[in-house]
Parts: structure tokens; sequence; C-alpha cells
């Protein structure tokens, strides 16, 4: 069946030659805490290390919201004693490049080496170009693993945050594996029409918490019942997959359509119409701020729907169907809440300047969001919600304030943001926990997606958006340089290196079945750097623009704001697109 295991031989001192590697990881103690061992896991079997239990991938006890992956003894939580002898010297090492880990030690100074069987299963699972896990479907069918890996509590449920917090990393860097993920939201599509229907609405309501059927398991009834924007989150994945891939067979023939579809009618019965405002209104929801539930006109929520009507509209023309003209007039006449006075969004309807928020709401709105606002806007928003955001709220917060300095060029405020996700990592393994006091879900993958986003979206500046894939980098100080390798977009990989003085641009592969879209890196001031498999270099100093495609080759463009941009080789820039472009 393909799985291995791998045998680590250590003796006195061998452990600890990771010291320097920024992939290594070495201790000579344990951490007291075992919920902060690491874990070893290929997506189908895991463990934590030296814990006498396995879970497996679709083995399960319970039911609904009790749902658990099943203990299943383990034979590789070996520890080995050597009685009579001083006490040894130990090392333990976790290798994140490898993903091995391994324990040594030195019996009464002794340097034989020592065998410790280490369960390494399909070790080449994100580490080499080529997988030997087939399908690709099943490395992230693993991921269903609530947020954690914390036996005996790790649920078979899938929670809400992985399709704002982590899909946007896998998408630029696996896209393969992003389009397996949407693929689990089409199988699931019947679930989330049964769910919507038991609230009382038309289409498809995403579950919060979500069993395989698509079901909602939440065991707090509140947050499947209120915290609808996942409905939306979910489609904003099928959107940027759609628009750094154009694939457009996943919507015409594999089911994408139909969940796009199911999802415009749900926002659409969802909403009420308002004749005080003239307006649309959504009603009694939790926003992502979960401090506060049951409110009206959720600034997130009713932005998330009005992109995804906006999106489906759109994906309708592309695919040459017919959309219901109410999909456009309720985005259009959708409430999103505004102050004027302040030029800032409140929360919800009624949101008092100065209370308390839980985590990352409106700031979203920036970023992923891109909900359009001017400069001054997005800063006020930034300094609204900055203060009055819980200190002690979950690690991928910081990240999206990180984002938004990073935007406005506010570096040190954007470091400062940035440092308050460190107080999630625990020693010695890196291992992040939800809350900075270590309470909470451990192995926290909405955080570490949260932090990913800063180096790959915030340093780099990439922006997706239908017109292009837009990039404006900012560094704070102390870095000098960032380099991103296996770049994915209109089946290019890319190479992206950026320094103070230039960046440097290569396309290392490109895909043949369906052909990639040639591309060319575009400046604000209409220069234009054609990008064939080999190397370009823009100045970092011009004016940043875009990146895009080469309609010669019949492929849409992309283009980039104020950072280079990579576009088709012979694309002309519609001056009137790239006004509307975001």
């Amino acid at each position: 069946n393909g799985v291995r295991a791998t045998g680590i031989i250590w003796g006195r001192n061998t452990m600890a030659d990771g010291e320097g590697d920024p992939g290594v990881f070495t201790a000579t103690a344990l951490p007291g805490d075992p919920r902060l061992l690491p874990t070893v896991t290929n997506a189908f079997l895991g463990t934590r290390v030296f814990r006498d239990i396995l879970h497996a991938a679709g083995v399960y006890s319970g039911a609904a919201g009790d749902t658990h992956r099943a203990d299943v003894p383990s034979p590789l939580g070996l520890r080995m004693a050597a009685p009579g002898a001083r006490s040894p010297a130990q090392s333990f090492t976790l290798n994140t490049w490898t993903g091995e880990q391994g324990a040594g030690t030195s019996p009464g100074g002794s340097a034989e080496p020592r065998l410790f069987l280490l369960l390494r299963l399909h070790p080449s699972i994100g580490m080499e170009k080529a997988p030997s896990f087939h399908p690709v479907e099943g490395v992230f069918e693993g991921w269903s693993w609530r947020e954690h890996l914390d036996a005996p509590a790790s649920q078979s449920r899938r929670a809400a945050p992985q399709d704002t917090w982590m899909f946007p990393n896998i998408l630029l860097l696996h896209p393969e594996a992003a389009r397996a993920i949407l693929r689990y939201r089409i199988r699931t599509l019947e679930g989330a029409r049964r769910n919507a229907r038991e609230q009382g609405y038309e289409g498809a309501k995403f579950p919060w918490e979500s069993a395989a059927t698509g079901r909602e398991v939440c065991p707090e009834e509140i947050y499947g019942a209120q915290e609808i924007h996942i409905t939306g989150d979910v489609l904003m994945a099928f959107e940027q997959y759609y628009c750094t891939t154009q694939d457009q067979k996943l919507f015409q023939e594999d089911g994408g359509w139909e969940l796009v579809e199911a999802v415009a009618q749900y926002w659409c019965s969802r909403m009420v119409w308002s004749e005080e405002e003239q307006l649309y209104h959504i009603r009694g929801v939790m926003p992502p701020d979960e401090y506060h539930s049951q409110v009206d006109n959720s600034a997130y929520t009713n932005a998330v729907a009005q992109r995804s009507l906006n999106f489906a509209t759109d994906l309708a023309r592309d695919l040459l169907l017919l959309a219901p003209e109410e999909w456009e007039d309720r985005a259009r006449k959708i409430k999103v809440p505004f102050d004027e006075e302040r030029k800032y969004h409140p929360e919800y309807d009624g949101y008092s300047p100065g209370e308390p928020v839980k985590q990352a709401d409106v700031v979203l709105l920036g970023f992923p969001l891109m909900h359009p606002m001017s400069a001054e806007v997005r800063r006020n928003d930034l300094e609204m919600y900055e203060p009055v955001t819980d200190p002690a709220g979950p690690a991928m917060t910081w990240s999206m304030f990180a984002v938004g300095w990073l935007e406005l060029k506010e570096l040190q405020r954007a470091w400062s943001q940035l440092e308050k996700c460190f107080s999630n990592i625990t020693e010695p393994f890196k291992v992040w926990v939800e809350n900075s006091d270590g309470s909470g879900a451990v192995n926290f993958l909405t955080g570490m997606g949260g932090f990913l986003q800063v180096i790959l979206f915030g340093f780099t500046g990439f922006r997706i958006t239908r017109s292009g894939l837009l990039f404006d980098p900012a560094f704070p100080d102390g870095i000098t340089k960032l380099k991103v390798s296996s770049i994915s977009y209109l089946g290019n990989k890319l190479e992206v290196t950026i320094t103070r003085e230039e960046i440097r641009m290569e396309v290392t592969e490109t895909s043949w079945d369906p052909p990639a879209s040639p591309l060319e890196a575009v400046l604000e001031s209409g220069q234009r750097f054609p990008l064939g498999e080999g190397m370009a270099a823009l100045p970092a100093s011009a004016p940043w623009n875009n990146l895009g495609r080469n309609h010669s080759h019949t492929h849409t463009k992309l283009f980039c704001c104020r950072a280079e941009c990579l576009l088709p080789h012979s694309a002309r820039m519609d001056p009137e697109v790239a006004q509307q472009a975001p």
C-alpha cells in the first residue's frame, strides 16, 4: 500500500545537527504539556509522538457533534530504557523538511548508535514534485481533523475556517490540491441544500462544522445557525481558484456551477427588503467576531454575500448561462454598514465604537475580501478595531492586521502585529496553539494559515483578482530579501525573488495539458516584461503594476495594482478595464 517506516539511527550528539537549520528543531527535553508534542501524519495515519494511539482517516466513533477519530492502538510509541546506566543524554529533533520526528540517547556516554523506528508514510507528500500518494484528494481528506490533532478530542468534522485561512496558501502553491478541496464542497452540496431547507431558505447553506455528508454537526447550535458567512467564504474560494486557473471544467462538468448557483439562491432567500433604507438586509447573524450574535447587517457577512452574487453573475456570463436579474440587483442594493461621518465600517447595525471584539472581522473587508474602499477608510477600519480586539483572541487575527498595515506601507505597525503571532508558537517544536495563553486548539491550522498569508500575500502584496494577479511588495525593517518558489498561476510555475533593489521573476515550469498561458509582467507605467521560461529582472523602485497572460494565445489578462504584475505576453491593457480592476 505504499506504507513504509523509516529507521533513524542516532548516537551521541547526532540529533543536534539541526542547529541553525530553520526547518529542524532540536531539544534536550520534551515539553511538559503532552499536547505540545509534535504530530507525525501523512493525511491518512497520524500520531502524536510517544503516544500509544494512532488516528486513521475514515475511522470514527460517535455521532453528529460528538463524532471523533477513533483511537487505534499504536505500535510506534516505543521508549527504550538502560537499567543501571548513568542518566543518558537525550535529544529530540523534529525535521520539517522531511516530515520526520526523531529521538536520540547516549546511554552512559556511549556513542553506540541506537535505532528508533518512526512512522513516515508517503513521505513525499508536500516534499517533492511528484507525490507518491494518489489520488490527490486523499491528501486533503485528512484535513477533516477538526483544527488540530488533540487526542482524544480530535474531530472528524471539518471546521469552517479552512476556506478563508488555509485555502489561499494552498491555491498559490498547489492548485491541484486546492481543486480537491473544492471537489469536497461539491460532493457535500446536497447536505448543504438540506441545511438551508431546514432553516426555511432556498439554495445551499454550508455548515460551520461539516460531517462527511455536508450536514451541520456543530455541537453549539448558535454557530451553525448564525455564522452564515461561511457560505460566502466557500464561494470566495471557488472564485479565487477560477481566477488563478481559468478551469471552466470544474464548473461546467464537475458540479461547480450547481454549487455557485445554489449559494446565490441562498443569499437571495436570506435577504429581506427594508422599505425605510431601500436596501436589502441580512438579519439575525453572528459575524466573524463571535462575541456578538443575533445582529443585523454584519458588514463582513453582507459584503461576502455581495461578492458571492457578483461572482455568480460574472461566471454565468463566462459560461454563456443566463443568470437571474435579481442576483445583480441584490448585489447592488445590499446594505454594507458604513459611517459617513467617521469614514469607517461599523461591524454591524448598532455597533458602538470602542466595543470589544473577539477577532479579525471588519478588517477582513480589506483582505481577503478586497471590498472597494479608499486608503483612508482602510486605515480608519484598522485604527478603529486594532485597540478593541481581544489580545487573547485567536492567532490569525494579528496576521490580518499585519496585512492591512503592509497594504498602507505602515511597516513598523505591520511588524508589531505580526510579532503578536509568535506568542501562539510553543517551544521547542513550534507547535501552534489557538490562544496566546496556550489554551484552545493545538496544531491550530487557522493560525498557521493566517501567518503564511502575511508572507504570501502581505510581504509580496499578491492579490487574486478577476482582472489579474496583483502584487505590491512591502518589507518591514530587517527583511532584505524574499524568495517564493512554485507559485502557480494559469498553468505556470513561478519563482519570485524580491529585494530592495529589484524583483526577479522566473517561469520555471509550464503545463502542456491544458497549455499554460504565456505571461508578462506589467508596470504601472505600462512597461512590459515578457516572461517565458527564464528570468526577468524588474526595478524595485518603479511603480508596480501586475501579472497577466498573453492574448495571442487566447488567454485572459491579469493586472497588478501598484506592484509588478504578470500579464499575457501580447496583452494590451484596456484603459477602461484597467480602471475597473480592484
